[in-house]
């Protein structure tokens, strides 16, 4: 398996020095939202007695997330990964939705990263859209009973129950054209029959917003972003590198 860090020949030169990759953080780019559960800063996370209010975008839109119910709000209590804060979900009532909505992103093409943690597999749900009826924008989520990855209402199940575990995973969605790239700690799934999408009018995080049936999330938010564009094998490469160094997340590069 080729090392993260002999990799280098072919990628531009932003993307490395001495054919060494180097990591390419949220923030290049002009993400279209970046959530970061590391900050524990009160400007990113609002939150009283550990339970989350807010949680800040730090790209320029100010797409934050939000639960004013208090039976809602996930917690963040202390539990961390690689030294690193999380918000916790519960499984069954904690959720965010997502304020001014990125509907931009949902017309390809576009990339999305999310790292998380599952504490329990199942029906989850960890980031997703609703545009009427059964039409979803899921982000690599696990819905009705299975584990699969959900774009406008068609389930695209690649073979195996590739979420189905606890391990720390390290997500990322590329769509370009009709193509859809479901990435897996470096595992790549395509699906070369992904329609466009409509835009959703409910976004959230931790909970599928169908009505009826709702699934979720059980398990630690890390961090998510997302772009209008349809990143290289190499520049998703060099962000998967920020991830690893800051979150330990396991990849195989593309």
């Amino acid at each position: 398996m080729r090392g993260l860090n002999n990799i280098g020949l072919g990628l531009s030169p932003r993307l490395r020095t001495n054919n060494i990759i180097q990591p390419i953080a949220p923030s290049a780019g002009s993400p279209e939202f970046w959530h970061d559960a590391a900050d524990t800063d009160p400007a990113n996370i609002g939150q009283t007695s550990n339970l989350v209010l807010t949680l800040a975008d730090k790209s320029a839109n100010n797409r934050f997330y939000q639960q004013v119910t208090g039976s809602s709000q996930p917690a963040t209590n202390g539990t961390q990964i690689n030294g690193k804060n999380t918000l916790v979900f519960n499984g069954s009532s904690s959720w965010m939705q997502m304020q001014n909505q990125p509907g931009n992103i949902a017309m390809g093409p576009n990339t999305l990263y999310m790292v998380l943690k599952r504490n329990a597999v199942g029906d989850h749900m960890f980031l997703g859209g609703h545009s009427g009826g059964s039409a979803f924008w899921g982000m690599l989520s696990t819905t009705f009973g299975r584990d699969a990855l959900w774009l406008n209402g068609g389930g695209f199940n690649p073979g195996g129950n590739i979420l189905n575990s606890t391990t720390l995973f390290l997500l990322v969605l590329r769509r370009q054209g009709t193509t859809l790239d479901c990435i897996v700690n470096g595992v790549k799934y395509t699906a070369t029959n992904a329609s466009d999408v409509s835009l959703p009018n409910s976004f959230s995080l931790g909970r599928e917003e169908a009505a009826g049936g709702r699934k979720y999330f059980n398990g630690l938010f890390c961090e998510d972003c997302a772009y209008q564009s349809a990143h290289s094998n190499a520049e998703i490469n060099g962000r998967a590198l920020y991830f690893i160094n800051k979150w330990g997340a396991p990849w195989t590069n593309l």
